[in-house]
């Protein structure tokens, strides 16, 4: 790529940019790098303007204003500009007047107007404008001790030229910008503050590459447009390389108060040293054929791409905007026998601007020199903003080799340049060690990202029972929307992780077309079983987004599942139950057994009082009913005789839950949960379980009879007289 001294220009000069050199050798301060040399320093309190001027005849004078050098294969090209002042009344013909260049090695040369100045001949009265000129001087590589010599024609002289006087150039100036320092230069004839800003040296791919930062800012009111100007990197033992600015440094607009960095890359030797190089700008005079200086600046050491410290964050353009980036967590995960890599980035934008996606790619680099493409977790594109001043971590995905060694692992971002057609390099992490999966703790919050949005969740409650050889687990999952937009939430699958390595999972639908307006709050109801032999006090619920083809998937969160056995329901006593409706206490206010024809009927009074400030609406409800391990679910039937289907705030409302069971069955516990029935979707509303049971039927001695008033279906009363005895027959 780097083409020493050979050097090709295809850019019009204009006189917009060429006028650059009026008025303008003057340096900016700047915060940044005040060092240099005594010379340097001297150098840049020293204008051209101090030189004075040159009376060429009464009230006609000319000034030198600004000087550049140019290197070049076929003899270097000094340019300098000239400016006439005509206080008189009278027109003035420039053609009258001309300039020569002396050298210090005794070489004189006279100066000719470039293409956009050669028009300039005359100079009306009371007026004063620019005429920039150049000329080839040969092998002279400096500006200093060079003499500008102004001419008339006077054809008395054995010459037929006069001189009228002239311009030295002292030892201690330089066209130069010292190192750290700005300048005024124009642009599309307006004024600019340019900057060396930044030197790097990167080696890819067992090259080494130089890149360079321009600052630009446009202090004016008027949008500018790239000036095309040709830049060129210049070392210390004076070779010359050109430099190409990436994809996003060409064709671009300046807008007012704006500024931008352009960069700049070129090859370079492996062995060259990177201090005391310059930066010149320039453009091409077409006509002329040859490279006109703009404007140089000298440039500090080129910094080695050294990675960012572990914990530490550094400061990367992003869309010209300043982003402050660190790599802050580092997971791994195993998997159907593979692993993978998960790597979050934190990202502030420190811009004005919303940050669109930069289109980084990243990579996971070992210390053994393995690369390993990282995917990002969500899809980016058009999804990725980042307000101004927002904060947001963004996280990376790969599959490692499992014998990967995991310390010393980093990151790095790069990016692709069409217009270079290679593979860039942005900025390398060192990550920090890997993490363990942290479950969040008993009942914790954890928040969580979805489109940009964080959803608070929570583990909120669960109990256990055992049945057979099983551990019945019950859970209810909180999900809240924090954000001020309306959520989708992935079809999560859920699944329970054991100490013993297993992952059960839990057979749910309830996240599917889940929607959460700002602020609304969702509760899951959730079912698993877990075999008894299984450590039940270390179990964890892993909650992950759904399998997609060709997409790394990492467990989006995970949650300690606190032991506590299943609560019971005692008979009058009321429990605080919570669901998506409200928060309700519960109780179970009367339980009989009844013989009913050719069996008997359990019959169990709820009452369900509403706590809230707010009224309740009812859902359809339909029972599930076990007695211990016999299901009774397909002879339950709930019955509200007053068909009730709103609680007002404090209101309770009394229902029947009644099952036919074989007359000879006897059970110590019964199980009821009643489920919200909605379409196709079931869904627990509340549940009960007792042992404090009653199952002895009243004796009624013969003759007698009992009535039962118990509601019967559709609210109507069951009127019945009950056989004394198994052997007496049916009344």
């Amino acid at each position: 790529m780097y083409r020493p001294k050979k050097i090709c220009m295809t850019m019009m000069l204009s006189a917009a940019v060429l006028s650059q050199f009026v008025a303008m050798d003057t340096y900016g301060a700047s915060a940044a790098n005040a060092s240099g040399s005594k010379s340097a320093a001297a150098a840049s309190m020293f204008t051209l303007d101090k030189l004075g001027s040159v009376t060429l005849k009464q009230n006609v004078s000319v000034k030198l204003t600004g000087m550049d050098m140019m290197t070049a294969p076929d003899g270097n090209i000094l340019v300098y500009t000239l400016h006439y002042s005509n206080r008189s009344n009278n027109r003035i013909d420039l053609i009258d007047y001309f300039s020569k260049v002396s050298t210090p090695s005794g070489a004189i040369v006279k100066g000719k107007a470039v293409t956009s100045d050669a028009g300039k001949r005359t100079l009306h009265a009371n007026s004063s404008q620019s005429v920039t000129y150049y000329v080839n001087i040969g092998k002279s590589s400096q500006i200093n001790g060079i003499k500008v010599s102004m001419f008339g024609w006077d054809f008395s002289s054995p010459t037929y030229d006069k001189r009228l006087g002239g311009f030295t150039i002292p030892a201690h100036y330089s066209s130069v910008v010292p190192v750290g320092k700005s300048k005024q230069i124009k642009m599309n004839n307006y004024s600019v503050t340019a900057k060396a800003d930044t030197a790097q040296r990167y080696k890819i791919n067992g090259k080494v590459y130089i890149k360079l930062g321009m600052k630009l800012s446009n202090g004016g009111t008027t949008v500018l447009s790239d000036p095309g100007y040709k830049a060129y990197l210049k070392s210390a033992g004076g070779s010359v390389f050109e430099l190409l600015p990436d994809s996003a440094s060409t064709s671009y607009k300046l807008q007012p108060q704006e500024s931008r960095i352009v960069y700049y890359w070129t090859e370079v030797p492996s062995t060259m040293k990177t201090n005391g190089m310059t930066l010149q700008l320039a453009l091409e005079d077409k006509e002329l054929n040859i490279n006109l200086p703009v404007q140089s600046f000298k440039l500090p050491a080129a910094a080695s791409d050294h990675a960012v410290a572990n914990g530490k964050s550094a400061k990367v353009m992003m869309k010209q905007l300043p982003v402050t980036v660190k790599a802050e967590s580092l997971q791994r995960m195993k998997d159907n026998g593979k692993v993978y890599m998960k790597v979050g980035v934190h990202l502030a934008n420190g811009g004005k601007r919303v940050l669109s996606d930069p289109g980084f790619k990243a990579q996971l680099k070992s210390v053994g020199g393995s690369v390993i493409e990282l995917e990002p977790e969500d899809d980016t594109g058009g999804s990725f903003k980042i307000q101004p001043g927002q904060k947001r971590t963004i996280y990376y995905l790969a599959e490692v080799p499992s014998n990967l060694k995991m310390d010393h692992l980093m990151m790095q971002f790069t990016q692709e340049d069409e217009g270079l057609k290679m593979t860039l390099p942005v900025k390398t992490f060192k990550l920090p060690a890997v993490s363990a999966d942290v479950p969040a703790a008993n009942n914790a919050v954890k928040k969580i990202s979805i489109n940009n949005s964080t959803i608070e969740t929570q583990l909120k409650s669960a109990s256990v029972f055992a049945e057979n050889d099983t551990g019945k687990w019950s859970l209810q999952f909180r999900v809240k929307n924090l954000g001020q937009k309306s959520v989708k939430l992935p079809a999560y699958e859920l699944s329970i992780r054991t100490a013993e390595g297993y992952s059960i999972p839990i057979n749910t639908k309830a996240f599917e077309n889940v929607t959460l307006k700002p602020l609304e709050e969702k509760l899951i109801d959730l079912e698993a079983d877990v075999p008894l032999h299984m450590k039940q006090n270390m179990l964890q619920l892993q909650l992950m987004e759904p399998a997609m083809e060709g997409k790394i998937r990492f467990p989006t969160a995970f949650y300690k599942i606190p032991y506590a056995q299943e609560e019971k329901s005692h008979l009058g006593l009321e429990n605080i139950m919570e669901n998506s409706h409200g928060t309700f206490g519960v109780k179970l206010s009367l339980y009989q057994r009844l013989p009913w024809g050719d069996g008997d009927q359990i019959a169990a009074r709820i009452s369900i009082r509403n706590t809230k400030d707010s009224t309740v609406q009812l859902p359809e409800l339909k029972a599930k009913v076990k007695a211990d391990m016999r299901d009774l679910s397909s002879t339950a039937q709930i019955v509200v005789p007053t068909d009730q289907t709103t609680l007002a705030p404090n209101e309770t409302v009394e229902m029947y839950v009644l099952a036919k069971v074989p007359y000879s069955y006897n059970f110590n516990q019964l199980r009821m949960e009643l489920q919200e029935v909605s379409e196709e979707k079931v869904t627990k509303f509340l549940s009960l379980n007792t042992k404090a049971l009653n199952n002895v039927m009243n004796q009624v001695a013969a003759g007698e009879s009992y009535r039962i008033s118990t509601p019967g279906k559709k609210g109507k009363s069951v009127n019945a007289c009950l056989r004394f005895t198994r052997e007496a027959a049916p009344i």
